[in-house]
């Protein structure tokens, strides 16, 4: 009797560990309002931005924000068919440069170098899908870790 509780005991600590492990099987997608305050807010403490320049970083987050989703949309709704990915490489790449030459007309010279070391960490720290980006990452130098 006791073998049989400590097998039922192993076996579901063993099913539970491997559902944790899996991670939530969609994760919701932020709105575009959501992700475009978000934004905001970093480009806030990171540009010491002022009360008018912020209202207007916001609206131009906002704007590539609901672009962005129905983009994302479209890709899902096309997702079997075959998808020229340098297209839509460049696509992405184009809007991403029109929101910061809007951005940067609105931003002080001392702000402009502020919002390209922004971009720079961002783009470095970049979206990472969920699994990636812990033990075992490669740094900067591109070599792996060693284990010890």
């Amino acid at each position: 009797m006791k073998n049989l509780k400590s097998i039922v005991v192993v076996t579901l600590l063993l099913i539970g560990t491997a559902t944790m492990a899996q991670g939530p099987a969609h994760r919701q997608m932020r709105s575009a309002t959501e992700r475009a305050k978000m934004e905001s807010e970093q480009m806030v403490k990171a540009l010491d931005l002022k009360a008018g320049q912020t209202a207007q970083i916001q609206a131009i987050n906002l704007k590539y924000a609901q672009k962005d989703s129905v983009s994302m949309a479209e890709r899902r709704k096309n997702q079997s068919e075959n998808v020229d990915r340098e297209a839509m490489r460049k696509a992405m790449q184009a809007e991403r440069d029109a929101k910061a030459t809007e951005i940067k007309a609105l931003l002080t010279d001392g702000q402009k170098a502020k919002y390209d070391e922004f971009l720079k960490e961002n783009q470095r720290r970049g979206p990472r899908p969920e699994g990636q980006g812990g033990p075992g990452q490669r740094p900067e130098g591109g070599q792996p870790q060693e284990n010890m």
